[in-house]
């Protein structure tokens, strides 16, 4: 038990009595206790999403937005909420649906992705809901729609944007109430999907402009995942290009490397197509490259003329980056060398890198890097 009290005091300063307050400790105790175990329980959630993490090998980040990003989105494939991804182009939306499907209670159901920009306006309504024999002019047949193949599964509608007003309508019904009519049909058709939306275009404004529903874009926008684009998690660009070069390699039979001259022209690209871009380029460098290097030459030329050529430690110009913890290596030491070279101190390298001084020291005996006295 607490116990404070106050004197209650008369004009003259005669004390007439004290108010007590009396707290029980049990349950200030109890609240403690209560945190301490929902800190516990949140640890151990965070840990497990992290083991899961590691488990989705085909998406390589060093960003810590992105890990953020990705531990989200595996947080959220625990439940059948909607998830909208959203991000520019290329930047990998599919490959988080994918993972969502993967680390979900329906991973062994179907995966069925929409391309709502691919499909014609006058087909989609039937390519989605089905149709049956006479709806139209050649339905000869009945059809089975996509929702209908993903019954149990999981449904990404890629470029929700682009779906047609009068099918938004349609759509959120589907949503909502978990039937659909096929197209000349009177009969519902009911289904049970889990449903996943990535676009790369503003939905705000077009529902300003009156193209995209309102209510469409709450019911999707449950949990909404934001994919960064490329040119804003550069520490990435290195990793991705060594992963899809191993990715090539076994593909093509072959064992090339990336000279460095290569591989920092790759570094300082904005790449406006973002990670698909990145492989393309990727993919075409394996195939030209006569040798197993491959050099800056093999670059698009648009790469070439917006690279900015930083200067390389002396005795480092032979780097070659093969594997991604090589590439991580070679590149370590050589930007520690050329911090030590610029710098007039150990400490003050460390600040340009953004290390601390005694991840420095541990780097530098790794790498056997030789220190200047004056240091």
């Amino acid at each position: 038990m607490f116990i404070t009290s106050q004197p209650v005091i008369d004009e003259k300063g005669n004390i007439l009595c004290y108010i007590a307050n009396y707290r029980d400790l049990n349950v200030i105790n109890e609240l403690h206790q209560e945190h301490q175990r929902q800190k516990d329980i949140d640890y151990m959630e965070l840990q497990e999403l992290r083991k899961q993490l590691l488990k989705t090998d085909s998406f390589v980040t060093r960003n810590i937005k992105m890990k953020q990003m990705l531990e989200r989105a595996i947080k959220a494939a625990k439940t059948d909420a909607t998830v909208l991804i959203r991000g520019e182009s290329g930047t990998g939306k599919e490959e988080i649906a994918k993972i969502i499907h993967k680390m979900s209670t329906r991973a062994e159901k179907p995966y069925i992705p929409i391309n709502c920009a691919a499909i014609p306006e006058s087909l989609i309504e039937s390519e989605l809901f089905g149709h049956v024999k006479g709806a139209f002019t050649g339905a000869d047949k009945n059809k089975i729609g996509l929702l209908e193949v993903a019954n149990g599964g999981t449904v990404l509608l890629d470029e929700i944007g682009d779906l047609p007003l009068h099918l938004q309508v349609k759509l959120l019904r589907v949503i909502q109430t978990k039937e659909f009519y096929p197209v000349g049909s009177h009969q519902p058709k009911v289904v049970d999907i889990r449903f996943l939306a990535a676009t790369n275009r503003n939905l705000e404004d077009m529902i300003s402009n009156g193209t995209f529903r309102e209510d469409l874009f709450y019911r999707l926008n449950v949990v909404p995942i934001f994919i960064p684009p490329l040119r804003e998690r550069k520490e990435d660009i290195i990793p991705l290009a060594c992963y899809f070069l191993e990715k090539y390699n076994q593909k093509y039979s072959c064992h090339k490397k990336f000279d460095v001259t290569t591989i920092r022209a790759m570094e300082n690209y904005e790449w406006p197509g973002n990670v698909r871009h990145l492989e393309n380029v990727v993919e075409r460098m394996v195939i030209m490259a006569e040798g197993d290097i491959i050099e800056s030459h093999l670059l698009p030329e648009e790469i070439q003329a917006k690279a900015f050529h930083a200067e390389i430690p002396k005795g480092n110009s032979q780097l070659l980056y093969g594997s991604l913890q090589e590439a991580i290596e070679q590149l370590e030491k050589a930007m520690i060398a050329q911090a030590l070279q610029t710098s007039r101190s150990i400490r003050e390298a460390a600040r340009k890198l953004r290390v601390d001084h005694s991840t420095m020291i541990r780097k530098i005996k790794k790498y056997g890097i030789k220190v200047r006295k004056a240091m």
